[in-house]
Parts: structure tokens; sequence; C-alpha cells
């Protein structure tokens, strides 16, 4: 079956979605789920309500709006979803590496479709707690065995905040 992705955008994101899916249909194992155009606000809804009902580690969204920024906020509201704008290939591997993103937010207004499907591609191939590369392929220097040990208790201290935050 593969990797389950699902997408979703707004007017001003439509044309650049259309683009990342043509480059998802190029890919193995990509399951694509097309949620189609809405509001921004109802885009980010319904990538997140799927993705909060998707059980696979592995699957995740993608959201276009006009800069990226609308639909990240609607989308972080949502349980379990972690949501990054990102303008470049470093943020997205950090957006995984550090954050462990689950969706990625692109802006058609900032960001070339070229550009988004070369984002996209760092972004996929990243993992969580995993050392991210420089744009050259060398390993970030910044990199350290205390940032490990802190991701790798972080999940339970971004979980107390998210619940003391619903009081």
């Amino acid at each position: 079956m593969g990797r389950n992705v699902y997408l979703g955008c707004d007017g001003f994101g439509e044309s650049l979605q259309v683009a990342i899916e043509e480059h998802l249909k190029t890919l193995d194992d990509i399951q694509i789920i097309n949620l189609g155009c809405d509001t921004y606000f109802d885009a980010a809804a319904k990538v997140s309500r799927a993705l909060q009902k998707d059980t696979s580690p592995e699957s995740f969204g993608i959201l276009f709006c006009g800069t990226g920024m609308g639909v990240n906020i609607i989308a972080n509201k949502f349980d379990g979803i972690r949501a990054a704008v990102v303008e470049n290939k470093m943020a997205a591997k950090c957006a995984r590496a550090i954050n462990d993103s689950n969706v990625i937010c692109f802006g058609k207004l900032v960001t070339p479709p070229d550009q988004a499907v070369e984002i996209l591609q760092a972004y996929m191939a990243q993992d969580f707690i995993e050392q991210p590369t420089d744009n050259d392929g060398k390993a970030v220097e910044w990199w350290s065995e205390d940032i490990v040990k802190f991701l790798q208790s972080s999940k339970e201290g971004i979980l107390r905040v998210e619940q003391s935050a619903k009081k």
C-alpha cells in the first residue's frame, strides 16, 4: 500500500498543490489522498482530521495556501498535528528531525513549484531524531548527543503543555 499523503489547499495554493501532486505521482509507495480545494481553514481541518484517523506513523499531510501561515495556524489546533510552514530545505529537515512534523505547509506566493518539490523531498527523507544534513549533504555541526537526549524525552513535555493549554 505505502505511505498516505493527504493534500488540501485554498484557491491561492491550488496551482502549487497540483504541481506537488504531479510530483508525488512519480514516487513509489505513495498513496495520494487529495481532499480538494476549500477555504484555507476548511482545507486545513479536512487534512488534519484525516491524519488524526490514520494510524500509520509514516502518513503525513501537505497543505497549501497563499503563505502557508493560515493553513498552519488552523492545522495546529488539532490534537496530534504538528504542522510546519517551511520555505527552504533546512527548515523542512529540522521540522522533521526536531519537531517530528507530520504536516508540511507551503505558500504559493512565496515558494515556486520547483523549490517546493525540493523542499518536500528533503522533508520526506528526514526522520525524527536523525541528524540533518546541510545543503551540501554534510552532517550539521550543531547536532549532539544532548540534542538527541532532549528530543527523546521532548514528546512527554509537549503533551504535558498541550494538555495544560486546554484548561
